[in-house]
């Protein structure tokens, strides 16, 4: 059990993530606001389209080492969120990527039945 555990107590990675600090100062600045969509967010990022704002935001919540949790209300720090935000953004995520592993095996399935014909 301890082995398993480690694979989570790891050190956080030492260069900064730039939706970290703009949701650290949103917060901050907007006292209570604990949820930030990305139509909020997109007037603090570099000049971008506004989709490539949002293809940023994701990656940036993705290499935020669990920091940054996301869903249906846009984006927030993990401490801010409550037990029940963190335990849904997980287990969403979880969901999401059995669909997808299940969606790659029925490609893979025709790709052989494409071929074998």
């Amino acid at each position: 059990m301890t082995e398993q555990m480690d694979m989570f107590n790891h050190a956080p990675r030492s260069h900064s993530n730039p939706l970290v600090d703009i949701l650290k100062t949103e917060s901050e600045f907007y006292e209570g606001t604990r949820w930030f969509n990305a139509r909020d967010l997109y007037c603090r990022l570099p000049v971008m389209t506004f989709e490539q704002a949002r293809r940023q935001l994701r990656q940036w919540a993705e290499d935020s080492d669990g920091l940054v949790i996301s869903g249906n209300n846009g984006y927030c720090l993990i401490h801010t969120a409550t037990p029940e935000e963190r335990t849904h953004a997980a287990r969403r995520l979880i969901s999401q990527g059995r669909l997808m592993h299940k969606r790659g095996i029925r490609i893979l399935r025709k790709q052989h039945q494409i071929e074998g014909a």
